[in-house]
C-alpha cells in the first residue's frame, strides 16, 4: 500500500510541476484504498484509507471532477474498518456506521437535485451488511439494538428510495441475528426468536422471498438458544430443527440439516434437566444418523450406476461428486455423541428422577458411547478426551456407589481412554469422582497427573497443557495413523 500511494504522490508532482498527461483520478485513488484495505494493518489502515476518501471529497467540492468519490470508494473505507479487531479499537463499527451514514445523506441530497440525480452513489445491501457485520462480531453491549436500528434504517431507505439493491435480503437479517446470538442480553434467545419470527412472516405472509430464512438463520437461532439459560430451549430449538427437516423432505434443498444443527440442538437437551431430555437428545441423533445414511446409500446407488457406465468406456470416475460432499455435511461427529451421553448423565442430576430412570439413561449413554466406538470408520470421527470424561460423568450420576456395574464400566471405559491416548484433566478429575482412592490408585497404575507417559495424552487437546512434554514415540506415531480422522475437539 505504502508503494503505491508513492507512486500516487509522484503521479501529483508530475501535475503540479505541469505535466498535463499526469491526472490523479478516482480510480487511482481506489486503488491505493484496496491496497490499504486487504493490507491486515488494521486500524492504521481504516485511518488512512477514511483520510484519503475525505481527501478526495474536498479535492471534488474545489471542482477537481477527476477525483469524486464513487461506489468502489466507500466500499473500500467500510472494508478497511470491518478488518479491524475489536481488541485493537472498540469504537471501529461507529466509524464505519459514519462513512456508510455519509454516503447515504450524499446520494439522498443529491437525489433531491433533479439537475444531476445519478451523481453521487447510493449504498446497497452489500455495503450496510458490511457495517451490520463490523457490529456483530465487534462484542460490543450495544452492538444487537445498532444492528437492529441499522437495519430498520436500510428497510426505511429502500422504501423511500425503492432503489432495489439497497432492498434488506437473507444475509442482512442473518447479520442482525448473529449479534444477538453473541450477545450476553438474557434476551439474546428471545430477540434473536422474534427476528427470525419476522423473516418468516415476510416470507410467508408477505411472499418475500428475499428475506426467506435460511439454514443460517435457524442455526444462529438455536445457537443463540444452545447459550441460553432457559430451562425450554431444548423444545424451541427442537421445533426449529423439525420446520427445517419437513421443508428440506417437502423440496427445499437449501434447508437440509448440517451438523451444525444437529449438534446445537442436542446441546440444548444435554444442558436440560427435564425428565425424558436425555430421550429426545437420543432420537435427534437417530434421525441425523439415518439422514445421512440414506443420502450416502442413496448417491452410492447412482455413483455405482455412474461407475459402472464409465468404466465400460474407459473412464476413471472421481473420487467423490459434489453430492457426497453435500452429504458429509450432516455427518453425526464427536460432539453430537458426545452430547447424547453428556444429556443422559444430566439426568442424574435431578431429584425428580428415580433410580430406574437413571439405569435406563445409563443405558442410552453406554449404547451411544458404544455405538460410537464401533462407527469410527463409518463417521469418520472418533471418541475423544470430553467424550471419555463425559462418559465417567455418566458413571458416576447415573450408577450408585459400590454397584459392580460402576465399578466395571469406570474400569472399562478409563482403558479404553488410556488406549486412545485421551487421559486429559477433565478424565482426571471424572475418574477421581466415580471411584475410591484404592481403584483410582490401582488405574493410574503409579502415575500422578504430572507423570502421565505420553501414550496416556498423546491425542489430548485442551486449552491448558496439564503434561508435561515428551518426544513421541514410533509406536504413538503409529497409534495415531491408524485411528483414521484427526481429533476433533468438543465442547459439553
Amino acid at each position: 500500500a505504502l508503494a503505491v500511494e508513492s507512486l500516487l504522490k509522484r503521479l501529483i508532482d508530475e501535475q503540479r510541476a505541469g505535466n498535463p498527461n499526469a491526472v490523479p483520478t478516482t480510480d487511482a485513488y481506489n486503488c491505493i484504498m484496496e491496497g490499504w484495505a486487504r493490507s491486515g494493518e488494521g486500524v492504521f489502515a481504516a485511518e488512512r484509507c477514511e483520510q484519503i476518501l475525505v481527501a478526495m471529497h474536498e479535492q471534488y467540492m474545489e471542482g477537481n471532477t477527476q477525483v469524486q468519490p464513487n461506489y468502489e470508494s466507500f466500499k473500500f473505507v467500510l472494508l478497511a474498518w470491518k478488518h479491524v479487531q475489536s481488541s485493537q479499537f472498540k469504537d471501529y463499527p461507529v466509524r464505519a456506521q459514519r462513512i456508510l451514514e455519509w454516503m447515504g445523506r450524499l446520494a439522498t441530497l443529491q437525489q433531491n437535485n433533479s439537475d444531476n440525480a445519478q451523481e453521487w452513489p447510493m449504498p446497497d445491501a452489500g455495503l450496510y451488511e458490511m457495517v451490520l457485520q463490523s457490529w456483530a462480531r465487534s462484542g460490543r453491549p450495544d452492538a444487537p439494538p445498532k444492528c437492529e436500528q441499522l437495519l430498520h434504517h436500510m428497510a426505511k431507505l429502500y422504501e423511500t428510495t425503492h432503489h432495489e439493491p439497497l432492498r434488506p435480503r437473507t444475509s442482512s437479517f442473518n447479520a442482525v441475528l448473529a449479534a444477538w446470538s453473541k450477545s450476553t442480553s438474557p434476551a439474546r434467545a428471545q430477540r434473536a426468536s422474534d427476528v427470525l419470527g419476522f423473516m418468516e412472516v415476510l416470507s410467508e405472509e408477505q411472499g418475500d422471498d428475499v428475506a426467506r430464512p435460511d439454514l443460517v438463520s435457524y442455526s444462529t437461532v438455536v445457537a443463540a438458544l444452545a447459550r441460553s439459560n432457559d430451562p425450554q430451549s431444548g423444545y424451541y430449538a427442537e421445533r426449529y430443527l423439525r420446520h427445517v427437516e419437513t421443508a428440506f423432505l417437502q423440496g427445499q434443498q437449501d434447508l437440509k440439516p448440517d451438523t451444525i444443527l444437529y449438534n446445537s440442538v442436542m446441546g440444548c437437551w444435554a444442558r436440560c434437566t427435564d425428565k425424558g431430555a436425555y430421550r429426545k437428545a437420543r432420537s435427534i441423533l437417530d434421525r441425523q444418523i439415518t439422514l445421512y445414511l440414506n443420502n450416502n446409500n442413496n448417491e452410492e446407488e447412482n455413483h455405482g450406476d455412474t461407475n459402472n457406465n464409465n468404466n465400460e468406456k474407459g473412464a476413471v470416475s472421481p473420487v467423490a461428486t459434489p453430492q457426497q460432499q453435500r452429504n458429509m455435511k450432516c455427518r453425526p461427529d464427536v460432539y453430537g455423541f458426545t452430547s447424547v451421553i453428556g444429556s443422559c448423565a444430566m439426568a442424574g442430576t435431578s431429584n425428580k428422577i428415580s433410580s430406574d430412570e437413571k439405569q435406563k439413561a445409563f443405558g442410552v449413554a453406554l449404547s451411544t458411547f458404544q455405538q460410537f466406538r464401533k462407527s469410527q470408520e463409518l463417521f469418520q470421527s472418533s471418541p475423544n478426551h470430553v467424550t471419555y470424561g463425559t462418559m465417567l460423568k455418566a458413571c458416576a450420576y447415573l450408577l450408585p456407589p459400590g454397584d459392580p456395574q460402576r465399578t466395571k464400566w469406570v474400569a472399562k471405559v478409563f482403558r479404553m481412554c488410556v488406549a486412545d491416548g485421551c487421559v486429559g484433566d477433565m478424565v482426571l478429575s471424572k475418574l477421581r469422582e466415580c471411584t475410591t482412592p484404592p481403584v483410582y490408585k490401582e488405574l493410574m497404575q503409579g502415575y500422578t497427573k504430572h507423570t502421565l507417559p505420553t501414550e496416556w495424552t498423546c491425542n489430548v487437546h485442551e486449552q491448558r497443557d496439564m503434561y508435561r512434554k515428551q518426544p513421541s514415540t514410533t509406536t504413538t506415531s503409529a497409534k495415531s495413523t491408524t485411528r483414521g480422522s484427526p481429533r476433533r475437539r468438543a465442547e459439553v
